[in-house]
């Protein structure tokens, strides 16, 4: 799973699965199968699942939003490549980031937004179970 500070807003690392949990994963909630299926994330799934949470880097941030969803969340990596290039190292980034941090508010009051339409989404997937 990703570290605590990723999943309240950073969003610097994702999740990974082996072959065996995916597939019992899926096995268990039916609907993460179903074409009608809108669930992004999955943390209200897995939490019976065998798990281990990354420890979060030393150099990560709070407050800045590093995912791609909306058109805000573009413009702010688009600014960042401006800066340091096509191929920065998240250290890079992030020092970048820290020094710079205005530069995170274009993106980082979509945070609520995303929160919301989860929270939203998880809750019409489990009326359908």
């Amino acid at each position: 799973m990703p570290s605590k500070i990723s999943r309240e807003g950073g969003a610097s690392e994702g999740y990974s699965f082996s072959r065996y949990s995916l597939k019992k994963l899926i096995n268990k909630f039916k609907i993460l199968k179903s074409k009608n299926s809108n669930i992004e994330m999955i943390d209200a799934f897995i939490d019976k699942l065998n798990k281990k949470t990354l420890n979060a880097s030393s150099y990560q941030i709070k407050k800045v939003r590093l995912t791609l969803d909306y058109k805000e969340d573009y413009l702010l990596f688009k600014k960042i490549r401006q800066k340091l290039g096509n191929f920065s190292h998240r250290k890079e980034i992030n020092s970048f980031l820290k020094k710079n941090f205005k530069i995170s508010k274009i993106n980082y009051f979509r945070n609520k937004d995303w929160e919301n339409k989860q929270k939203c989404q998880i809750q019409n997937e489990y009326k359908k179970i």
